[in-house]
């Protein structure tokens, strides 16, 4: 018997042990399912589970961590990301109190091995980076902040599906799980097709402009960032790119007039003007993926927590 599956094992005998002391003899879940909520087929819950965040989205443009989380370039994050565009199912499951934290990660990861994926990474406790961190940055998810010594995360792959599975007892005793499984778009050119606010989920849009009256025919996805910006409160960089023959100033210049109109659309449709930052930088950082091969200026539009 290899040493993961004792493991396993052992935090289930654990945990069923502990509770047969606390379980009523008619245990009932310890909060109702949020509206529209579902298990995955292939995932049965743990005991007494509640799901208390569920959310589905058929064209998603999904960030999973495949590394601790931690600061790299003066942002947290996590060391490694695989990206995975397609539909998304995005659980949160909050357990019993009076379980062990790694009785319920156990629980899913026996499934998740059962249904034929294969763990690309895992981590637990602190060598999972900071919890905080994991809760606020990498999920958006206040409830999952809990003790760096009460947490468990794995990401699996099979075929064209990607899952990971992140388990946290906090410190005022709740014990949260949340899963998120993408079954990935067969479609190269789906991904044009995301709204602003999903691609910036993982921190970047990118936008061509033949000139500022571009504005005017984007005013739709302006209005929708603005009230996505403002029910999230998340800090805007709107950075300028500009090329051609001018001089760098000339350049520079340009890009910083760009940058700062879109600011002011977004603005004028709502967005706070304390959460929206304009950069411009001419030909000076055009990145390996920003580069245009149009010769177009561009703008850039990023999250940076």
């Amino acid at each position: 018997m290899n040493k993961r599956r004792q493991q396993t094992i052992y935090a289930l005998l654990l945990s069923f042990c502990f509770g047969m002391v606390n379980v009523p003899a008619h245990a009932q879940p310890i909060v109702s399912d949020v509206d529209g909520g579902a298990d995955l087929s292939f995932l049965a819950r743990y005991r007494d589970s509640g799901i208390v965040r569920f959310e589905q989205s058929k064209r998603s443009d999904f960030v999973f961590a495949l590394a601790r989380v931690r600061k790299l370039d003066n942002r947290w994050q996590a060391e490694r990301e695989r990206r995975a565009y397609g539909a998304l199912t995005s659980i949160t499951y909050r357990a019993p109190d009076r379980v062990v934290a790694q009785s319920v990660f156990e629980h899913f990861r026996a499934q998740i091995d059962d249904a034929g994926f294969v763990e690309n990474f895992d981590c637990s406790g602190r060598s999972c980076g900071n919890s905080n961190k994991w809760a606020n940055v990498i999920y958006h998810e206040k409830r999952l902040y809990g003790p760096d010594v009460n947490q468990h995360y794995l990401i699996a792959s099979k075929d064209n599906e990607t899952l990971s599975l992140y388990v946290i007892k906090r410190g005022n005793k709740r014990v949260y799980a949340r899963i998120d499984h993408v079954v990935a778009s067969q479609d190269p050119e789906a991904q044009r097709q995301l709204s602003w606010s999903e691609q910036l989920q993982n921190g970047r849009v990118l936008l061509e402009l033949a000139n500022s009256n571009d504005f005017e025919k984007l005013s739709a996805n302006i209005n929708r960032l603005a009230i996505w910006l403002g029910r999230y409160e998340r800090t805007l960089h709107v950075v300028g790119h500009a090329y051609g023959k001018a001089d760098i100033s000339e350049l520079k210049s340009r890009s910083m007039e760009s940058a700062a109109l879109f600011r002011r659309w977004l603005i004028e449709q709502g967005a706070d003007s304390e959460l929206i930052r304009a950069h411009g930088l001419g030909p000076l950082a055009p990145g390996a993926n920003s580069a245009p091969s149009s010769g177009l200026d561009r703008l850039e539009l990023l999250l940076i927590d």
